[in-house]
């Protein structure tokens, strides 16, 4: 199989990779890690906790409004987003507190397989934003997986942000 994942897609699609090396061809990681670590950990863990509440109570969009502050540090207004972005916001507006909660639960709950990616023997494209803040994440990937390539987007570019990037 040639599997890929981007995000938490990508977490899943290494972890399908080492329990089932028989069955891989090639791996596609974008915008990913290999499970939450370091400040990565103790920022999402501060965020789930304060959010919970929130998001049962008024909702994902609610919650989302009211980070959308924080994160517009990092990314370009709203507006600006190209049309897929805004349609995945608009798309977790939407979205059932319990499934919400219950994606970051699982998030949350990954292993981290840093270690583990030497395993890893198939053909293995790693892409990442070079502002994304999974870029060091990436690099970390890309020294563990024999025969690997790592292509940074240059540019605006994120796992929320896209701009006109060069590969």
């Amino acid at each position: 199989a040639y599997v890929g994942g981007l995000s938490m897609g990508g977490m899943i699609a290494m972890r399908f990779a080492l329990k089932y090396p028989q069955r891989l061809r090639a791996l596609l990681l974008c915008d990913t890690g290999p499970g939450l670590q370091g400040p990565h950990r103790h920022w999402f863990d501060a965020l789930y906790g304060s959010a919970q509440n929130l998001i049962r109570t008024e909702g994902v969009g609610s919650w989302l409004k009211r980070v959308w502050p924080v994160l517009a540090q990092t990314f370009p207004p709203q507006g600006q987003l190209p049309g897929g972005v805004r349609r995945h916001l608009e798309g977790l507006e939407r979205m059932s507190p319990d499934g919400f909660l219950g994606g970051a639960q699982a998030l949350r709950e990954q292993d981290n397989v840093l270690e583990r990616l030497s395993e890893i023997r198939v053909p293995t494209l790693i892409i990442v934003g070079d502002a994304d803040l999974l870029l060091a994440d990436s690099r970390a990937m890309q020294q563990r997986i024999a025969g690997n390539q790592r292509r940074s987007m240059r540019a605006t570019c994120s796992a929320l942000r896209c701009g006109s990037s060069k590969v």
